[in-house]
């Protein structure tokens, strides 16, 4: 190579990384330029509100559910001639919406490989599954239209449409009836109505309507299309590798030849149920990642059974690079399993260690170090999810890894007997900051009216009656305006200068919506909103 031809490149080159460096600063600043509208006008709003059987929608979920809707639409239709060929087409999307949906056992552990949180898989499960039976329906009722009609012109036959899935029920082949079936029973085994009585059974029905499904779809496409058939024996492939790969994993974490499996102990403590797990290898936790749980002694329908908990704390061992010894988890008794949790630690004794495995972590942990100032809000057992990252916030600080200057939990409770469950916990966090301040915690009692107080000499503890005002507790975090106590004094605090503001809630939904709601008419004062992974129960808390 000449050097004239060297040296072209290279200045070529340098020319061309200046002008991309240049180009992705200036679209970064846009960037940032436009962040705060399209939180506000976008990514905060409803679309729709928060009803029994539907919602809450934000803009953002509304915009990307009508693109894929919209996209199926045009993939089904485009170039398509005859009835024939789109109901080929509908049954071969249909397939592949499906596929994701058996990819694993756990969408727990799905989540974890795809980087998601649990509650958006939750909505991409959901919505796949709705649009398959959509398209399998549509494939169902244009495959038997299309011997009748041999394009799609517009007819005013075409209002057969509205009946012809019922026609189908009782004239098609058997194989595609079972398939359109199973479909429809997975469908609506997860509604909310039908699940409600009975989370546990309706959730072995589920999965056993998606073995049904698939054993169906398989027998349909079989020896007659080879893609629908090739899409089948992939999900089928991701699915054993995935299982087999999750149960070696929680073998690993649980078991060890010389301290065999995974022990722990539970308690019952007003109401709650608290369970400390000594793991068998040590891994690295973050706030916001929970486990899910199987507790054999339970009861035998507790072997079939394992649910999600928050991971509230943690401990590690005094080596010179610390190790995880210990997890700890904070229940909520609700109905079927955890009710009968309750039963059960309240007959065993505290000291009685007990069989379990557990799966884990899972969830996305969020960041928060990033933010000049945090208000956590929380309702009943929501402070499960606000401790974690309390426990981290305040030790990133006291290693000086975080930009957090001021942390304020607001907590919600029916009575003062509430908090007892939570109580040393909170202590915890209380004696890690005890000597830069940065936290201030208020509690609110909606049935006892104890007046302000203030716990302790340390005055970062105040203990309020009634209900708390969202609006008021936000403008005040927003406006530097308000105050605490530092050796018995009463002093102003400076809150302007901590930076941005983040607002992490986890509490009943009608306070849950009202708080995104104030976060979006304020979010040009640089406050943002987070959603906890996990959301207690509603407990009839008002709000005001």
């Amino acid at each position: 190579m000449d050097v004239t031809q060297i040296y072209a490149i290279v200045a070529g080159s340098l020319f061309a990384v200046l002008t991309t460096v240049n180009f992705c600063i200036h679209l970064w600043t846009l960037v940032q330029t436009y962040t705060v509208w399209v939180l506000r006008h976008i990514v905060y709003p409803f679309f729709l509100r928060r009803h029994r059987l539907v919602g809450p929608w934000s803009r953002r979920g509304f915009i990307l559910r009508n693109i894929y809707i919209l996209t199926n639409i045009f993939c089904s239709a485009y170039r398509t001639q005859t009835m024939m060929e789109a109901g080929k087409r509908t049954g071969i999307l249909s397939l592949i919406n499906l596929m994701p949906l058996f990819f694993g056992p756990h969408l727990d552990f799905l989540a974890k490989l795809m980087g998601v949180s649990l509650h958006n898989l939750h909505i991409i499960h959901g919505s796949a599954a709705i649009m398959s039976v959509l398209l399998s329906a549509a494939h169902a009722i244009l495959s038997v239209l299309g011997g009748q009609w041999n394009t799609l012109a517009w007819s005013p036959r075409l209002y057969a449409l509205l009946v012809s899935l019922v026609y189908h029920s009782f004239t098609s082949d058997t194989e595609n009836n079972q398939s359109v079936s199973s479909l429809a029973l997975l469908f609506f085994s997860f509604a909310q109505c039908i699940r409600r009585p009975s989370y546990e059974l309706f959730l072995r029905a589920h999965q056993a309507c998606a073995m049904l499904c698939a054993y169906s779809m398989w027998r349909h496409v079989t020896n007659k299309l080879v893609f629908p058939g090739l899409c089948i024996y992939i999900s089928s492939g991701i699915f054993v590798v995935i299982t087999a790969f999750e149960l070696l994993w929680i073998t690993y974490r649980n078991f060890t030849f010389h301290r065999g499996f995974s022990r722990a102990k539970i308690a019952a403590v007003r109401g709650a149920i608290r369970i400390k797990i000594q793991v068998r290898r040590p891994w690295n936790i973050r706030a916001g990642q929970y486990v899910n749980l199987w507790l054999p002694g339970v009861g035998y329908r507790a072997l079939l059974e394992s649910h999600p908990f928050m991971i509230v704390s943690w401990a590690v061992d005094d080596s010179w690079k610390p190790k995880l010894t210990t997890i700890e988890l904070l229940v909520e008794p609700r109905d079927g399993f955890t009710h009968r949790l309750l039963r059960y630690a309240s007959r065993s004794s505290e000291e009685t260690k007990h069989l379990v495995l557990y799966s884990g972590p899972h969830g996305a942990p969020t960041s928060m170090k990033e933010y000049g100032s945090v208000l956590m809000i929380a309702t009943g057992f929501g402070i499960a999810a606000i401790l974690p990252h309390l426990k981290e916030l305040v030790d990133g600080y006291e290693r000086c890894e975080v930009a957090t200057r001021r942390i304020h939990v607001v907590w919600q409770l029916k009575g003062e007997d509430d908090e007892l469950a939570a109580k040393d916990l909170i202590d915890e966090a209380l004696k890690m900051d005890s000597f830069k301040w940065i936290l201030q915690i208020s509690i609110f009692y909606e049935r006892k009216m104890v007046g302000s107080q203030i716990e302790g000499n340390h005055g970062r503890i105040f203990h309020l009656d009634g209900v708390l005002d969202p609006r008021e507790i936000l403008m005040r975090e927003i406006h530097g305006d308000y105050e605490r106590y530092f050796n018995g004094e009463l002093i102003a605090w400076t809150g302007k200068e901590t930076g941005a503001i983040l607002v992490a809630v986890s509490t009943q939904a009608d306070l849950r919506d009202d708080i995104r709601t104030l976060v979006q008419e304020n979010v040009n004062h640089n406050v943002r909103f987070l959603e906890l992974e996990y959301q207690p129960a509603d407990l009839g808390f008002r709000s005001s």
